[in-house]
């Protein structure tokens, strides 16, 4: 567990969240509570992230895969999210090593940390996923953080713990040639993300998403 005047390391996790019941959690980076059904008091593991793809400019719908034959490959929705979060954390790991403390930022008293999630809302402002610090008693194994929410860096909650800092966003190439010479619209942003299949095509979107040609 990370201690109180420890520097965050992202290095030291596998993924972002845990990918099934096998991981150690300590392994993963954040722990997304699940919503508690108050009647049945049955658990959505899903209801973070479904939360997540409701505030992208994209929309809830375009994250989910339109064909029964990849949709049903996954048991946790919203699988395309899932995946781009998960690829976009490794990739924000990388970036670290090249320029550290810029990618991940924390909070002056180190209990909060925030990255760049590369999506954005519907102002097309960008969204940052920010955690806090696991504080509990819990002497079993536990990721170091907990997610709390995704805001952009206007707004008052993110300012109160990250002040004006803005962590950068995630790129995959420094070639011209990797990039794609066409503009990036609301509809062209949201057909991309359909056609998404998998984590391989991640870098594409991104990539597109960020030179905004």
């Amino acid at each position: 567990m990370v201690g109180a005047n420890d520097v965050m390391d992202a290095d030291r996790y596998e993924s972002l969240f845990t990918k099934g019941k096998e991981q150690d959690r300590r392994t993963a980076f954040a722990h997304f509570h699940p919503a508690k059904d108050p009647l049945t008091g049955e658990l959505d593991f899903d209801a973070p992230f479904v939360a997540i793809a409701e505030k992208t400019l994209e929309g809830k719908d375009a994250w989910y895969f339109t064909q029964a034959k990849f949709e049903n490959r996954y048991r946790s929705k919203p699988p395309k999210l899932r995946n781009y979060l998960q690829y976009t954390f490794s990739r924000l790991k990388d970036l670290e090593h090249q320029e550290a403390g810029v990618y991940f930022i924390e909070s002056d008293d180190r209990n909060w940390v925030c990255f760049n999630s590369g999506l954005q809302d519907r102002h097309s402002a960008d969204l940052c996923c920010i955690f806090e610090k696991y504080q509990g008693a819990n002497t079993a194994p536990v990721s170091d953080w907990v997610y709390k929410g995704t805001e952009t860096g206007r707004t008052q909650v993110f300012r109160l713990h990250f002040g004006l800092r803005l962590p950068k966003l995630a790129w995959f190439s420094n070639d011209s040639r990797d990039y794609y010479s066409i503009r990036i619209t609301a509809w062209t942003r949201k057909c991309l993300t359909t056609c998404l299949i998998g984590q391989r095509s991640v870098p594409v979107f991104l990539r597109m998403r960020q030179t905004n040609l």
